[in-house]
């Protein structure tokens, strides 16, 4: 859907005759999206941006293809962020087990550095892994 979008965009501005701005079609997809999510969650009622709102959140979604998955995991906490008016916020696999001190770790290379824009840290999955 978003790819969909993206190339609708592009192909609007070369009909307007206007230079082909990939940065301001890529904002304009992720708007929309975030635009989506938010009516998403306020659908559920997860009122994340109230005083007495959701702090934890699962979100859950066929199974298509990995990308879109990645795309709904950067999406969602852009607006929960966003909303919340936070600077750090952790997603992960429902089955990913975090170990002591790895939230620290991770937001602190985060913010060690100015043109960090994210991190990842090691994953384990469970015995097969360690």
């Amino acid at each position: 859907m978003a790819q969909q979008l993206y190339t609708k965009h592009l192909a609007m501005q070369h009909e307007q005759g206007r230079d082909i701005d990939a940065d301001e079609s890529n904002n304009v997809v992720i708007r929309q999206r975030m635009n989506l999510a938010r009516v998403i969650l306020d659908q559920q009622g997860c009122l994340v941006d109230d005083a007495g709102g959701v702090r934890h959140l699962c979100l859950v979604q066929q199974h298509m293809h990995k990308k879109g998955i990645m795309f709904t995991t950067f999406i969602f906490p852009l607006v929960i962020a966003e909303m919340l008016g936070i600077e750090f916020m952790w997603s992960s696999d429902s089955d990913t087990m975090v170990l002591e001190y790895t939230l620290e770790r991770t937001i602190n290379t985060i913010a060690g550095d100015p043109t960090v824009g994210g991190a990842s840290s090691g994953r384990l999955t469970g015995p097969s892994s360690i």
